[in-house]
């Protein structure tokens, strides 16, 4: 049983936390252009990272525009994404390159409401959260994911799908919210591709297929007549 006191407390913070929305995109207005073209920085192997390469956009804008946005972009050939965040290590990391702490990520539970998911780049539709809001954390958390919602969140149901990374944690937020967002470039996970002896297998069977079929031959029938027997030749037989 949660205390009312702890409840209305909690309640009042994530109502300051959605307000500093506001703030944070009123201030992505002022970004200068340099600032909003910044080259992606990589967080090497080397460094503990994965390769993979990291922006801030300090545009502002929905989490669908966000995202169709980082699905335009490119980066030494490499694809961009809104951000996908696996680990403490990876976020800490993407806050460290940029002028903005918070802004759009990219989960949403939208196809199915408490299934979170990753939308795009290569963890695309891998869930890393079930379930309601984490005031004593009732949903669940497949093992090994990272998902550091603030408390009380994720709460807003059907009407809030979409992640959004703030003062080190994550809220839901509604489609209508626009703020600022961040991207991941990394190389997909290529298709899949027939083993060889499956293109043996199907390689064959197309020959049999298109082979033309021998006509096939009938031997002469033997029949009774009268008391003696003979061959009965089909029609077109010699």
């Amino acid at each position: 049983m949660i205390a009312v006191g702890t409840v209305r407390g909690k309640t009042h913070s994530r109502m300051l936390r959605k307000l500093a929305v506001v703030a944070t995109a009123a201030v992505a207005l002022s970004v200068t252009m340099t600032d909003a073209q910044a080259i992606p920085v990589q967080w090497t192997v080397a460094s503990g990272g994965n390769d993979h390469y990291y922006e801030s956009i300090g545009f502002t804008g929905t989490w669908t525009s966000a995202r169709a946005d980082a699905l335009s972009r490119s980066y030494l050939g490499l694809p961009g994404y809104l951000v996908t965040l696996a680990s403490p290590a990876e976020q800490a990391f993407l806050l460290s390159i940029g002028t903005f702490s918070s802004g759009w990520i990219g989960g949403t539970d939208q196809a199915s409401e408490g299934v979170w998911v990753w939308a795009d780049g290569p963890e695309a539709g891998l869930q890393f959260w079930s379930g309601g809001p984490c005031f004593m954390c009732p949903g669940t958390l497949p093992p090994f994911f990272y998902a550091p919602w603030h408390g009380g969140d994720p709460s807003g149901g059907a009407t809030e799908n979409w992640a959004y990374l703030q003062l080190g944690g994550w809220n839901d937020f509604p489609a209508q919210t626009t703020a600022t967002y961040f991207i991941e470039y990394s190389a997909l996970p290529p298709s899949p591709v027939p083993e060889p002896t499956t293109l043996c297998l199907m390689s064959a069977g197309l020959v049999g297929l298109l082979r033309p079929r021998a006509r096939r031959t009938r031997a002469p029938r033997r029949v009774r007549w009268r008391g003696s027997w003979r061959k009965e030749s089909r029609p077109g037989a010699a």
